[in-house]
């Protein structure tokens, strides 16, 4: 469910089944996926990113495909 008042990068609850659907801003702005989550949420400390961390994770499986428009 889509929550307006939250920041784009705020993670929803959720539980193992969910569908997820994984939106991109670079290089174009594009759906690139669709995931389902194995899990539920949970709290990872280790590094995954080099730009900070990210703590709050759910495990996922790739689900369906969005196909990315072509750069020309």
């Amino acid at each position: 469910m889509l929550d307006e008042s939250r920041p784009s990068n705020y993670l929803l609850p959720a539980e193992a089944g969910a569908l997820i659907v994984v939106y991109v801003k670079n290089p174009v702005s594009a759906v690139v996926g669709i995931y389902r989550a194995t899990s539920g949420y949970y709290e990872d400390h280790s590094k995954v990113w080099p730009d900070g961390e990210y703590a709050i994770r759910v495990k996922i499986e790739k689900y369906g495909d969005c196909n990315m428009p072509s750069e020309n």
